[in-house]
C-alpha cells in the first residue's frame, strides 16, 4: 500500500460577467479513492454545474437558489471534491455525503494502468477496472511516460 495518494485540479470560472468580478476556483480531487477495484462504483457528476459558491464555505450551495429544482445539479465549491445535490430526507435540497466525479472521456485503453499504455494511445483515453476509471496523460516531466491524471466515474451503458 503506498502512502502517496494521486490528485487531480479542476479549475472553473465562477461569478461569470465582467472581468472584474470574476473568481478562479481550484478544486483538488481524490485520484485514486475507488480506482483500485475494490468497493461500489464511482458516482458520475450528473448535470448542471453550480458557477456561483457562497461567500461563506459553511453554507450548503445546494441550498441556495442557484441549485433550482434541486435535480441534475452539482458543485465544485467544497475545496478538495465535487458534490452531487440531492433531496434530504425532509425534502430540502443538500449535498450529498459522498463525492461525485466527472465522467470518463475518450476511449477505454488497453492495460489496466495508465503506466503501462502505449504513448501513442495515452492521451485522451481512460483505465477501467470494471467499478472506476482512471484517466490518463502524457507526464509533464517525461513526455516519454503514460501517467494517471485522476479518478473519473465510467460512463453509463
Amino acid at each position: 500500500m503506498s502512502c502517496f495518494r494521486s490528485f487531480i485540479l479542476l479549475t472553473w470560472i465562477l461569478a461569470p460577467g465582467d472581468a472584474a468580478s470574476e473568481q478562479l476556483e481550484t478544486v483538488i480531487v481524490d485520484a485514486d479513492g475507488a480506482a483500485d477495484g475494490a468497493g461500489p462504483p464511482l458516482l458520475a457528476c450528473v448535470g448542471t454545474l453550480i458557477e456561483q459558491c457562497p461567500l461563506e464555505r459553511s453554507e450548503d450551495p445546494c441550498a441556495s437558489p442557484a441549485a433550482g429544482s434541486c435535480v441534475n445539479v452539482w458543485h465544485a465549491c467544497n475545496p478538495d471534491m465535487l458534490k452531487q445535490c440531492k433531496l434530504d430526507k425532509d425534502g430540502n435540497c443538500a449535498s450529498a455525503e459522498d463525492p461525485c466525479y466527472l465522467e470518463c472521456t475518450g476511449k477505454v485503453l488497453e492495460g489496466g494502468d495508465c503506466d503501462k499504455v502505449s504513448l501513442d494511445q495515452c492521451k485522451g483515453g481512460y483505465v477501467s477496472d470494471g467499478s472506476a476509471g482512471m484517466a490518463c496523460i502524457i507526464s509533464a516531466e517525461d513526455r516519454y511516460k503514460c501517467e494517471k491524471a485522476g479518478a473519473c466515474a465510467l460512463p453509463q451503458k
